[in-house]
């Protein structure tokens, strides 16, 4: 590491993905980031051996789809732009490169092919370069397999990749030759994660309530969810790839904007909004995306916030709450008394508000006590359609559309609305019973998803101080530090290393200082 300087970037030898992957920029945090690197890459590769190389920071991340058969003929796809990544995880990918010129691809598709061919390499492979900001590239690694970005190239070229790469393994030479390789238009996938971006994109675990892929011309979703699916600790967080064509770069960049907003998934959180966020982006929709691109333009993006529900959708919330609550439909709030405001109590992102609402006339009026709202009132009125799928409702005299659910008993019912590209989950709290001692969770560190425990890295007794970091908790192939909220000495551990541990499960309990 001193003797290719610093920054370098730590990583397994065995596997990519993000996985065994850190970025080191000094000496005193080598040895620790070392130690973790070697740990996640043992788990999901069964390898902890580790490379280390040069870092080069803010390059583009540049791949190449090359095929080669067992007659020796070798040729190229053209390229992949995977710049878009978050912990060396890629995000969005697309083809052709917004960055890459001709000539710079003609000249990395022939040093792909030299290298295939230098190895009498067979089969579909993918070389991936660094691009720095004059265009110099350097080779990367190759990856002897199709991609999970390969759909973006198979659309651009109108090549089934699988077909090929089945054919090449029967011995039929290549279909095509390298003057026969075109591209058409343009191609841009998102991969969608069970994750929560708010949390320094925690994966997420669960059930799925329900999954609607977006359907249209030019889409293509690739997945494996269903209804009631599972999604565990086990694997990758990736649940679905996403993907639109078009004739350009920007009617396909918005046409998988309007995918997403048409992609239903409840049961789980998921990073789709955020997806939204980054191809409306005006530095991605200028195609000047580096691999720091996240990092500078989404560090304090909305998208990374937990969602703070505006009074619209509180009083959207309310009013299915209240009808779903109604087994007597057209006689529903009917009372031979005065009209009398229900008053409903729902959670959000660890906030309660407090709701009252009356209906009249087809008409909900609602109020809101809460200092976070820039409007504390609402009339919504014509909300049609209870079937828990789809609802439509107008506001201001201007028609909105949001998909829904609502599960659970009447002591714990939840709600989960999809409503301009975001999604955002209330929980019904009004008939539950509260508690009078509210104890502190400051001194309670628990798992914060079901995983297994890989380290305790403190005792009993030991001082610990805010920011520290107390255990290891391994979920989705990926290692997650559990840091102290506070300062505060170690009372007891409820927990051993090894142990598979649920979410929300205490581990370290804190007497606090």
């Amino acid at each position: 590491a001193k003797k290719i300087g610093y920054p370098v970037l730590v990583k397994a030898a065995a596997g990519g993905g993000g996985r065994g992957m850190r970025l080191v920029h000094n000496e005193a945090d080598l040895e620790s980031e070392i130690t973790r690197a070697k740990s996640e890459a043992q788990s999901a590769f069964g390898c902890g051996e580790l490379i280390l190389e040069k870092a080069v920071i803010s390059p583009r991340h540049i791949e190449i789809q090359v095929f080669a058969d067992q007659q020796g003929n070798c040729i190229h796809l053209g390229e992949r732009d995977c710049s878009v990544q978050r912990k060396h995880q890629k995000v969005v990918e697309e083809a052709p490169s917004p960055f890459i010129t001709a000539k710079q691809r003609e000249l990395m598709g022939t040093a792909a092919v030299t290298a295939a061919k230098s190895c009498n390499y067979v089969g579909a492979g993918t070389v991936e370069f660094l691009v720095d900001e004059s265009g110099d590239f350097y080779f990367l690694e190759m990856n002897t397999r199709l991609q999970v970005e390969h759909p973006v190239t198979e659309w651009v070229t109108g090549i089934d990749l699988v077909a090929w790469q089945l054919q090449i393994a029967e011995g039929d030479e290549l279909p095509l030759t390298q003057n026969d390789i075109h591209i058409n238009g343009h191609a841009i996938e998102v991969r969608l994660y069970a994750e929560d971006p708010a949390q320094d994109y925690m994966p997420q675990t669960g059930r799925v309530k329900r999954w609607e892929p977006a359907q249209g011309e030019f889409v293509r979703t690739d997945h494996n969810l269903s209804d009631n699916a599972l999604i565990s600790p086990y694997y990758d967080s990736m649940q679905a790839k996403i993907i639109c064509w078009g004739e350009n770069r920007n009617i396909a960049r918005r046409r998988l904007i309007k995918a997403l907003e048409q992609t239903t998934l409840f049961g789980i959180k998921s990073n789709k909004y955020y997806l939204s966020c980054i191809l409306r982006n005006e530095t991605f929709a200028a195609g000047k995306a580096t691999t720091a691109f996240i990092g500078e333009q989404f560090h304090d993006d909305a998208s990374l916030s937990p969602v703070v529900p505006n009074i619209e959708i509180l009083s959207l919330a309310a009013a299915l709450f209240v009808s779903h609550g109604s087994a007597h439909g057209e006689l529903q709030n009917w009372r031979n008394s005065n009209r009398a405001a229900s008053t409903l109590t729902l959670l959000c992102e660890g906030q309660e508000f407090t709701i009252q609402s009356e209906i009249l006339s087809g008409t909900i009026f609602t109020h809101c006590d809460s200092e976070n709202l820039h409007s504390h009132n609402c009339e919504l009125s014509d909300l049609k359609s209870f079937d828990n799928a789809e609802c439509e409702f107008i506001i201001n005299n201007v028609v909105h559309k949001a998909r829904y659910l609502i599960d659970g008993q009447m002591d714990n019912q939840t709600l989960e609305i999809e409503y301009s590209g975001q999604h955002i989950c209330f929980n019904n709290i009004s008939h539950k019973y509260r508690s009078i001692e509210k104890s502190s969770s400051e001194n309670l560190l628990k798992a914060p998803m079901d995983g297994s425990l890989v380290d305790i890295l403190v005792k009993k007794g030991s001082h610990v101080s805010a920011g520290q970091t107390l255990a290891v908790v391994e979920a989705m192939k990926m290692e997650h530090q559990i840091k102290a909220k506070t300062n505060g000495k170690v009372a007891s551990i409820r927990a051993n290393p090894g142990d598979q541990v649920r979410a929300r499960q205490v581990l370290i309990e804190l007497d606090l200082v």
